[in-house]
């Protein structure tokens, strides 16, 4: 039998992985790769707050007392419920806002229907977000102190199954859609080996445990009236879309321990092969140059051999570059008996 002491534990144990993941997302982003945060790191953030405020809110009715009375709690525990709406309700499009800030630095526009079809998904989320606040703001209309209210007719979004209803299937649609959006990208991608088309496929699909566990809280809602699973449930739906979109960017810190573990296995590796490519230069000093701008998701690979955790893994769109390159070659005449010459140097441009 669940009981109230069980779900704080989980509820804390899943907020601090889910936490340990942000904060490796950002170490990332900061140390390996030595740039400064995206505006997909900021959603994350936000989802991260969102995670914090609803553990916070859930421990408070563990110390109130009240979490699995759902008859008369008192306008305290009905209060902190009424919040609890935002933090999960609407807390749960950050996440979906951070994959979809990397999917418009990921498209180029070079890609025009993908682009579009970006734009109508973007559009859609944030349209729900929307319908999704409001309605957790207004259900009662304005009277908004009847969620509160002590009285047992009285109108209530945090107990309005019509509402949790509607919440989910806008929640869970986008979902999809978020996840089922890039496999048509993975087809552009130029990559050197076969197996990190494979590995970015398996990091994008990871958004199908958010869809599971999604699924699950329905099962939940559907079945049993409001109990303190429904608590579980909730939170660790937020929790998981935290991980899974944190965990996204940490194949530099993966490749980093790999490194150090095993050495001697990733020293080939790391070294580059000298090759040109539409949207970058790769050269033999274990530096990436790319051209594309510093915060553009193809931007994925380091600034130094030390930092890059990405190198000898190249990810650009099949997309061709507009821009040229020059190239610089040297032809060193050597003197011959009896005839000395200068040295000279010869710039050819392609």
């Amino acid at each position: 039998m669940l009981s109230d002491s069980d779900v704080i534990a989980v509820e804390w144990t899943l907020l601090s992985l889910a936490l340990a993941l942000v904060c490796a997302r950002f170490y990332v982003r900061l140390s390996l790769l030595k740039d400064t945060p995206h505006w997909a790191d900021f959603w994350v953030l936000a989802a991260a707050a969102c995670g914090i405020a609803l553990t916070i809110s859930d421990t408070l009715l563990y110390k109130a007392g009240t979490m699995a009375n759902f008859t008369d709690p008192g306008q305290y525990t009905l209060k902190i419920r009424f919040l609890q709406n935002f933090w999960f309700d609407v807390g749960i499009y950050f996440p979906k806002f951070s994959i979809l800030s990397f999917y418009y630095q990921l498209v180029p526009p070079t890609k025009p229907r993908i682009r579009k079809l970006l734009y109508l998904l973007i559009a859609f989320t944030v349209a729900c977000s929307l319908v999704t606040f409001l309605d957790a703001t207004f259900w009662c209309r304005a009277d908004i102190a009847s969620n509160w209210s002590e009285d047992p007719d009285a109108c209530s979004a945090f107990s309005s199954t019509i509402m949790m209803r509607i919440h989910w299937s806008m929640n869970f649609s986008t979902e999809v859609f978020n996840v089922i959006f890039p496999f048509p990208i993975l087809r552009d991608l130029n990559l050197r080996k076969p197996r990190e088309k494979i590995g970015l496929g398996i990091i994008f699909g990871l958004g199908i445990l958010t869809i599971a566990v999604s699924i699950g809280r329905f099962i939940n809602m559907a079945s049993e009236e409001i109990n303190l699973a429904t608590y579980l449930w909730i939170s660790s739906e937020l929790y998981v879309s935290i991980m899974v979109v944190s965990s996204t960017a940490l194949r530099p810190l993966l490749r980093k321990i790999a490194h150090i573990v095993h050495p001697n296995q990733t020293a080939t590796a790391d070294r580059s092969i000298p090759q040109a490519k539409s949207g970058g230069l790769r050269t033999e000093t274990d530096e990436s140059r790319s051209t594309g701008p510093r915060h553009s998701g193809l931007d994925w690979r380091a600034r130094s051999g030390e930092a890059d955790a990405e190198t000898g893994s190249q990810v650009e769109l099949g997309a061709e570059s507009e821009m040229s390159y020059v190239i610089a070659t040297e032809e060193i005449r050597a003197s011959t008996a009896g005839n000395s010459q200068t040295p000279t140097a010869n710039e050819t441009g392609h």
